[in-house]
């Protein structure tokens, strides 16, 4: 019987992650470690600027870091770059009093999301739990891999091109869309897919479409960035969600996509019996939250994919906004 709530304390324990919270403002520290705790799944360790922060972590081991931006000694983007070095996989959320383009700069350099101070608790707790869980899949997938591709592949992956299949988009859209609509934050849709890919078939046999679906998976995964969610949404056919991305950056990234695609030189390790391999392009649709327009998820998927097919129409190999580039 003892034994057994021995066991029950360390499937306990086991459930509990640990977090760094990072800030020269001891009251800030105290209300996140209060509002964690009171969750009853984290444990709470506390660093009053970068320099103590790295000195915890290595003392430590820790599941996630949440940190101030303006501090002492090493602020929050240093402080950032230095566990990127060391440790890419570690969860970062990035918190700012500051407005502007702060949140999207820690987004590209590897931070998994931030939060505006002061912060409000329901969004908070939201997007600790969010990162964590995205987190914990990623290193259940990485364990997947290894012991069993093919589960894995059936599982959220799709096999082919790496990418998150449309089950597991499908999954978390909702989840995505209700949050951006209600806290009013930042939200890219940008829908893709392969120009003319029947015919890439057709001339060169499916085993070398197969390559160019892998190699464009591959291309896209280097193109966005850790808090980006990348997904083969069907065929030949792609979808991928920017958070906290404005409208100037959803089209600097999906044009830049555009670009390396038209660029790339596709199966080049590929035999392709004397054949040359044509140029391969891709046309995409992108729409951006938040947008009255757009009630639910679908309608702006929906708004996503009907600029993809204005796309098509007008020649393929081009990118379609729905919005107006002279909106505010």
């Amino acid at each position: 019987m003892f034994e057994e709530k021995g066991n029950k304390k360390s499937k306990e324990k086991d459930n509990r992650s640990n977090l760094l919270v990072v800030d020269d403002d001891s009251e800030v520290r105290g209300l996140m470690r209060q509002v964690l705790e009171a969750e009853g799944t984290y444990d709470i360790i506390e660093a009053e600027d970068g320099i103590d922060a790295l000195e915890k972590l290595e003392q430590n081991t820790f599941d996630m870091v949440i940190s101030d931006v303006k501090m002492p000694n090493m602020d929050g983007i240093e402080l950032l770059k230095e566990i990127r070095k060391t440790s890419p996989d570690l969860p970062v959320i990035i918190a700012t009093a500051y407005g502007g383009d702060m949140g999207p700069k820690a987004l590209s350099l590897g931070a998994d999301d931030f939060l505006y101070l002061p912060f409000r608790i329901e969004e908070f707790k939201f997007r600790v739990e969010r990162v964590l869980g995205y987190s914990k899949l990623l290193k259940v997938r990485e364990t997947l891999e290894k012991e069993n591709k093919e589960l894995w592949g059936r599982a959220i992956t799709d096999k082919l091109t790496g990418l998150f299949n449309r089950q597991y988009f499908e999954e978390i859209f909702s989840g995505e869309f209700e949050r951006s609509k209600r806290y009013r934050s930042h939200l890219g849709c940008v829908m893709l897919d392969i120009d003319l890919f029947k015919e890439v078939n057709d001339q060169y046999g499916h085993l070398v479409g197969d390559v160019v679906l892998k190699e464009l998976g591959v291309i896209i995964s280097d193109t966005l960035r850790r808090a980006d969610l990348a997904v083969r949404y069907g065929g030949e056919e792609f979808v991928i969600l920017l958070p906290e991305t404005t409208r100037e950056g959803i089209a600097l990234v999906a044009d830049r996509l555009r670009n390396k695609v038209e660029e790339f030189k596709f199966c080049s390790e590929s035999k392709l019996q004397g054949k040359k391999m044509r140029q391969v392009t891709i046309s995409l649709g992108a729409s951006y939250y938040p947008d009255s327009r757009w009630k639910t998820e679908k309608d702006f998927l929906q708004a996503a994919d009907e600029k993809l097919y204005l796309a098509k129409e007008k020649g393929r190999n081009r990118l379609e906004l729905a919005w107006n580039n002279n909106e505010s």
